[in-house]
């Protein structure tokens, strides 16, 4: 039988300290943990952790909903990522994975088992006038959505990161709000942020709105 060094201490053997990063990775793959998710499905702010769904409340009236929400934008992702459901996305379904998607809008994830090409740029769902509605009917939109990750924290609790997919329809928002970061040469890290929704829409299109500065320490640990 092998000799086996007890762990009797703290300290790592000396022939091990350049192996661990490499050799867990095999192990780290399956450790992922899934951040809190924050809805706008309906133009209501709902905190989604797992299977618990939280409406954020109205501060004013706290039987209602918020109409918007301040927090630090922790990182916008510089890629925009694509989703396609080859039979629909029905939020609430028993299937709701995506047929095929990408997070970096280049090529499909690894993860995907039918990738529908090798390339986003070069595939057929990527294009305008590909989409279809409820009623089967083709519309002017991409089958292959576009949405935009972001990684958000309450003021509150900036220790915890929670996902919002900005859709289609409010990207350019983003855009926007990304000039008026550089016009003032500040970023966006360094700012308190109000998300709340365009009245004038009926479909959620989101708004942002710098509220102010956060405190330095705050700053640096966002």
């Amino acid at each position: 039988m092998a000799d086996i060094i007890p762990f009797e201490s703290s300290a790592v053997p000396a022939y091990l300290k350049n192996a661990a990063k490499a050799n867990n990775e095999d192990l780290l793959a399956y450790a992922t943990t899934s951040f809190p998710v924050m809805s706008i499905k309906g133009k209501v702010f709902t905190l989604v952790r797992g299977e618990d769904r939280q409406v954020v409340p109205n501060p004013r009236d706290p039987e209602s909903p918020a109409t918007n929400i301040t927090v630090a934008m922790i990182k916008v992702s510089p890629n925009k990522s694509k989703t396609y459901y080859a039979n629909g996305f029905a939020e609430g379904s028993d299937d709701y994975k995506p047929t095929c998607f990408s997070n970096d809008g280049i090529k499909p994830d690894s993860s995907v088992a039918h990738p529908q090409c090798k390339t986003c740029a070069a595939c057929k769902w990527n294009a305008f006038g590909t989409a279809r509605g409820e009623n089967g009917q083709v519309g002017r939109g991409k089958a292959c959505s576009d949405f935009i990750r972001v990684a958000i924290a309450d003021m509150t609790n900036i220790e915890e990161p929670i996902l919002l997919r900005v859709p289609p329809a409010s990207i350019k928002a983003v855009g926007e709000f990304g000039k008026w970061c550089a016009r003032k040469n500040v970023p966006y890290q360094a700012l308190a942020v109000r998300i709340g929704f365009d009245v004038e829409q009926a479909t959620p299109r989101l708004t942002f709105k710098a509220m102010g500065f956060l405190e330095e320490a705050v700053y640096h640990q966002v």
